[in-house]
């Protein structure tokens, strides 16, 4: 649903804070995760479900989001993943059980 996607962007900016993120970085941990959930949610339907799923154990930030589109970029969607790209350290789609997920990573 898309109202929840604010809901996603400020509870990854929470969790990369809270692990001591400079400030400088917050703003494309926001934008990135907003993205993806746009992506995601065109990628699931008028029905479908979202997931996001963040990961900070690692030396950096990893945020899932899925169900993702299965290849990245096609012509007419190369600027979301322009976007992607620029805001993160890593973009790339992953098969999870059997469902495309968008992984992003940032490194503090």
């Amino acid at each position: 649903m898309p109202a929840h996607v604010r809901t996603a962007r400020l509870v990854a900016v929470t969790v990369a804070r809270r692990g001591g993120w400079p400030e400088s970085l917050l703003e494309s941990v926001r934008q990135g995760v907003g993205e993806a959930c746009t992506l995601a949610l065109r990628a699931a339907g008028p029905d479908g479900t979202l997931t996001v799923e963040l990961d900070d154990r690692g030396p950096g930030l990893v945020s899932r989001v899925w169900p993702a589109p299965s290849s990245a970029g096609s012509a007419g969607e190369d600027l979301p993943w322009a976007v992607l790209a620029g805001l993160t350290d890593e973009v790339a789609i992953e098969d999870h059980d059997g469902v495309s997920v968008l992984r992003l990573s940032w490194l503090p």
